[in-house]
């Protein structure tokens, strides 16, 4: 009580502060979660920019052939979606771009777009929303499974010819088709410990539409195990079983080619690995094999990360944050992330998760206006020799160097007051208010009775 009472004495007044808010929401990537942001944005009368490196809407979500577990088209579901968002007066479409340059704080971005030939544009924004999706596993970092072959292929690859109807693999429809699950995910030798979340029942999909077009193909699902994420899932897995779809737990070590005397080439792969339930090797033939790979995050995650200051997981992908609590919140106030730039995740998930950072990048549009902290850092310019540590310390990225005075200025809008530039400055030039060296030492002095 003596320390709080002699710091009170030497407390200085602060002022209660807010900054005004620039209408308008600018959101990265194109894709479901992208969309979805948008349109709900423009939905409430602000302005929306929708920055899309690739030259269409719809992201990976249109790669696909159909949903899980209503095994709904996928078209059906997302050309409505890309049809609202492209005739939205509020929401202005920008393909081929991507964002070269971030300045600023919440309420007020502003936002440099590039990209296909044109000079760049610079937008002023109250509120970001990151969603630029994931990447997908490149089975040829394992070369086991034997990628190279032309009737081993990807999952997505599986996705374009279910949507054309042939499953052929040289001029004749498989007998033996072979799913092999968490490729590139559940790896720590890859670098993916992680669970993707949606391969078990995308393969589930994948394989009962197998059997409706194949009534006597042999559909055999080989897992570490299934998780059937979502609602529904379970239901469906049982229903996808009940078909002839056999599950069979195990690894799969290597893929090699059998060599036939068939003059069209038509080699069957040859599986090899262990049943990890009976203890039993696997040495099971297949004319297709299907590779569940998994998601990844982008490779430009980092550029975003760096440009942004946006901290990451260890997964590579970007950090929330909390997990519980504000799951769609970053470290950077007014940036927000949608969708499986944060991880992996399903339709579902990735729509909710659009819907409530369009709510919360709203929340300051709405109010018209942010508060400012008021115990934030302070630089003494007379002291301050212009080394920059401070700036390198930061995370929100509020201390800056004023080239012309050679001295570091905070911005107060930016600052949390952390009060790592305090520590971090070797000219004792910055001090955090209310917790100045005055205040402090008035509490050492109380507490060992001087």
């Amino acid at each position: 009580v003596a320390s709080v009472v002699a710091k009170a004495a030497e407390l200085e007044p602060l002022e209660e502060r807010e900054v005004p808010v620039t209408p308008g929401v600018l959101v990265v990537g194109g894709g479901l979660a992208g969309m979805v942001a948008a349109l709900d944005v423009a939905e409430t009368g602000f302005p929306a920019y929708l920055v899309e490196k690739s030259d269409h809407l719809g992201g990976r979500v249109a790669e696909l052939n159909r949903t899980f577990p209503t095994l709904e088209s996928v078209e059906e579901l997302l050309n409505p979606l890309m049809a609202r968002v492209q005739e939205h007066p509020d929401i202005t479409v920008l393909l081929n771009a991507q964002v070269a340059a971030v300045d600023g704080y919440v309420g007020n971005f502003e936002v440099e777009v590039s990209g296909d030939g044109r000079s760049p544009s610079v937008f002023q924004v109250g509120s970001i929303v990151i969603a630029t999706g994931y990447d997908v596993f490149d089975p040829h970092r394992k070369p086991e499974l034997g990628y190279e072959y032309p009737n081993v292929i990807t999952s997505l690859e599986m996705e374009e010819r279910l949507a054309g109807g042939d499953l052929a693999v040289n001029g004749e429809d498989p007998q033996r088709v072979a799913f092999i699950q968490c490729v590139g995910s559940r790896d720590a030798q890859v670098g993916n410990p992680y669970c993707s979340r949606v391969c078990c029942m995308y393969t589930a999909k994948q394989s009962r539409l197998v059997r409706e077009m194949l009534l006597d193909a042999e559909v055999t699902v080989f897992y570490m195990d299934v998780r059937t994420f979502g609602k529904g899932g379970e239901e469906f897995y049982d229903e996808v079983r009940a078909t002839g779809v056999r599950y069979r737990k195990g690894n799969i070590s290597e893929i090699y080619r059998k060599r036939s005397d068939r003059s069209d080439g038509g080699d069957r792969v040859v599986l090899v690995g262990e049943d990890t339930l009976l203890g039993e090797p696997i040495d099971f033939e297949a004319d297709l094999v299907v590779l569940a790979v998994g998601m990844e995050a982008r490779a430009d995650t980092a550029d975003v990360s760096t440009m942004l200051k946006l901290p990451r997981s260890s997964d590579g992908f970007f950090l929330e944050l909390h997990p519980k609590l504000r799951p769609v919140d970053t470290a950077v106030g007014g940036v927000f992330l949608a969708g499986c730039c944060q991880g992996p995740k399903d339709i579902p998930d990735t729509v909710a998760q659009a819907k409530a950072a369009a709510s919360s990048a709203l929340i300051p549009l709405l109010k018209g206006a942010v508060p400012v902290e008021s115990a934030t850092a302070k630089v003494n310019e007379g002291l301050c020799a212009g080394c920059g540590m401070c700036v390198e310390v930061c995370p929100y990225g509020a201390p800056g160097l004023d080239e012309r005075w050679g001295v570091s200025r905070i911005n107060a809008v930016l600052c949390e007051g952390c009060g790592a530039c305090a520590v971090a400055c070797p000219s004792k030039a910055i001090c955090l208010q209310h917790f100045t060296p005055v205040q402090i030492l008035a509490q050492v002095d109380a507490l060992v009775g001087v």
